[in-house]
């Protein structure tokens, strides 16, 4: 799952969050934030390679309209202590209504985000107009595959590195064996194991990855790990565990 960046447009911050898709008209039941639906024609699973771009971070005008939009529902706005001792639906929305932009915003002043050469002027060109996406420009890229990985340190951009797709598979034979693609892979495994991302970078050099924590900054690790690293087994993807329909 990509998140957006509200003060940088085209900017995503990578999260693995588990989220459920289904073929038209075919919903049984659903769960809260759609992580648990399920089908009435199967009750089996499979992993997908979709991603899902979430543009869950408003801006913050537009945050705080639907904070009052949603609060005023349930609970007085202009009662301080009530408002104080609210726990009930919503109630992690209160934090806003005390909260300037500036405070808003810098949570996202440090991270290592995806970008993604392109994306803002594709999206009018598939018909998607959402403001969040296409209020402004893309930024260039010296990117050769339109994938760029973002250091962003106290507002400002410290380090931009491409990600080299076709690159990584031919460093990572095992990856390509899978059939995994490398872009997942990179996120999911290959940024916890060092593995290489571009045919000038190898296991001796220091190696720009992302931590596990995508909020924290990129590290750059100065020796060759001695952790034995993780190998994917050659052959068809190994078919996820199925799991049991949310009652």
């Amino acid at each position: 799952m990509l998140f957006n960046v509200p003060s940088r447009p085209g900017y995503f911050r990578p999260e693995s969050h588990l989220r459920t898709f289904l073929a038209a008209d075919t919903l049984d039941n659903m769960d809260f934030g759609f992580q648990g639906c399920s089908s009435r024609l199967s009750r089996d699973r499979r992993i997908t390679d979709f991603t899902f771009i979430h543009m869950h971070n408003k801006p913050f005008s537009s945050l705080l309209q639907h904070t009052r939009y949603k609060l005023e529902k349930v609970v007085p706005l202009d009662n301080p202590k009530i408002l104080a001792g609210y726990h009930g639906p919503e109630a992690r929305l209160i934090r806003y209504l005390g909260m300037k932009e500036g405070d808003y915003l810098q949570q996202f002043g440090n991270g290592v985000f995806l970008r993604f050469q392109g994306l803002a002027d594709l999206m009018p060109a598939l018909g998607i107009t959402d403001r969040y996406l296409t209020e402004e420009p893309s930024e260039k890229s010296e990117s050769t595959s339109g994938i760029d990985f973002i250091d962003v340190s106290k507002g400002r951009v410290t380090n931009t590195i491409s990600f080299n797709p076709a690159g990584y598979l031919r460093l990572n034979p095992d990856v390509m064996a899978a059939g995994i693609p490398p872009l997942r892979h990179y996120i999911t495994h290959g940024r916890e194991e060092g593995r290489p991302f571009a045919e000038n970078v190898s296991g001796d050099e220091p190696l720009t990855t992302i931590p596990s924590n995508s909020a924290g900054r990129l590290a750059v690790p100065q020796k060759k790990s001695t952790r034995p690293k993780k190998t994917i087994p050659k052959g068809p993807a190994k078919q996820p565990r199925k799991k049991p329909a949310t009652p």
